[in-house]
Formats: structure tokens, C-alpha cells, sequence
């Protein structure tokens, strides 16, 4: 089944469906693309001359063709073991400082514990739809002068700066601590992500920031 079928099948409109297939499909657009920002911070003339049209059409092909059900979950009291690793993993993160994760989680319509095409076609929707909306909310904390990163879904690791090679998979052992929600499940061949009502029907991205936990959310109300 090609892109625009399957696009069309989830009830896209023609020209939702035209947006969505030109926005998958362009080499600038890709899983592993980074965002224009700077990860300290600053912003380069190209992402801030962007038009905002442009981020909204993006936005809108995305979203059109993603379940509606979405919920978020924000911890500031990580483990300390779990903090120390991700300050591993995230060199530049400010040293001694909390760290709050955003947590995304989105209810799908496939099994994502199993493989089929689609489930891999609305995995990688569900990853764009979290990598432009965790960049949008990296930079507007950056702005007011937080750090900010987050795990990139397709790789497991940062997204901005600098990091080390050790990726953070949504089957680590210590991913179910982002959320109360959340549990492994060992299903024969790997580990697998199950949430407690949507079962392996079920997305996750994590953002971490060491703004403090109603900043977080605050901002994260406003983008969406």
C-alpha cells in the first residue's frame, strides 16, 4: 500500500493528504532531520525567519491522522540512579539540577508491540507528531532560559547537542518510572511498552528540562 492510500484510509482529506505526503517525503523532513534551533539556546536566522504558516500546515497534515486520544504525564522526582543516567546521556544538561520529564503518550490504532505496515506507517506519524511539538517546546523554554532536550523515538537517543552512544529505547528497563501508567511487559522474543488501559496500543516521546514542573506544563498547554 502506498503512503498516500494508507493516508487517504485514515481519513485525510485531498489536500490533507497532498500536505501530510509532501511533508513525509521531503529529505528535509525526515525522522532523523534536526530543527533548526540551536541546542544552547539561540536560534538561527533560518528557523526563525520560517514562516509560521508553514509550521501550522505541518502541524495540521500531522495531526489530522492521529488518534485523538492523548494524555501527558510530568514527574520532577526521578530516581536519583535514573537522574545520574541521564546526565550521562545529556553532557550539556546544567550539573546538579532536578530534571523534569514531559512525558507524551499517544493512544494508536495498531499494535505497537507487533510488526506490520501499519504500524509502522502511524509509528512514524506519531514520531513526527512528537519531534515537532518537543521541539516547539524546547525552544520556547530555551527562550525563557532553561535547558531542554529530548529522546529522539527512532534511535533512542538526544535529539539536540551533544550525547553519548548508549540509546534510551521505550523497552528500557527504567522508562516506566516517566509515568505510573506505563509497564513492561515481556512478550517471548523482546520487551515490550504496555499501558494500563490502552494495552500495546500505545506511543511514547520524553522531554526533559530543568525548568520547574508548572513551566513545563504551562508551556505545554500554550503550544498545544
Amino acid at each position: 500500500m502506498s503512503l498516500s492510500n494508507y493516508l487517504k484510509q485514515k481519513g485525510l482529506s485531498a489536500v490533507a493528504s497532498l500536505r501530510a505526503l509532501s511533508f513525509f517525503t521531503s529529505p528535509a523532513n525526515s525522522v532523523a532531520a534536526k530543527p533548526c534551533f540551536h541546542p544552547k539556546g539561540g536560534i538561527n536566522t533560518e528557523y526563525a525567519s520560517r514562516p509560521l504558516e508553514a509550521n501550522v500546515m505541518e502541524k495540521s497534515a500531522i495531526e489530522s491522522s492521529l488518534p485523538v486520544k492523548q494524555s501527558f504525564y510530568y514527574n520532577d522526582t526521578l530516581s536519583p540512579e535514573l537522574l545520574l543516567r541521564l546526565k550521562l546521556m545529556f553532557p550539556d544538561s546544567p550539573s546538579g539540577s532536578h530534571l523534569t520529564s514531559c512525558l507524551f503518550m499517544f493512544k494508536t490504532t495498531n499494535n505497537m508491540a507487533v510488526w506490520s505496515f501499519d504500524s509502522t506507517m502511524e509509528r512514524e506519524l506519531c514520531t513526527k507528531y512528537f519531534i515537532t511539538h518537543a521541539a516547539d517546546l524546547c525552544q520556547q523554554l530555551q527562550s525563557l532560559g532553561y535547558w531542554c532536550n529530548f529522546i529522539d523515538p527512532s534511535s533512542g537517543l538526544p535529539y539536540l547537542g551533544e550525547f553519548n552512544a548508549v540509546p534510551f529505547p521505550d523497552c528500557d528497563e527504567d522508562f516506566p518510572q516517566f509515568s505510573p501508567d506505563l509497564e513492561l511487559e515481556d512478550i517471548g522474543c523482546c520487551r515490550a511498552l504496555r499501558h494500563i488501559d490502552w494495552g500495546f496500543e500505545v506511543f511514547t516521546g520524553v522531554l526533559f528540562s530543568d525548568a520547574p514542573i508548572e513551566i513545563v506544563q504551562n508551556i505545554r498547554r500554550m503550544i498545544n
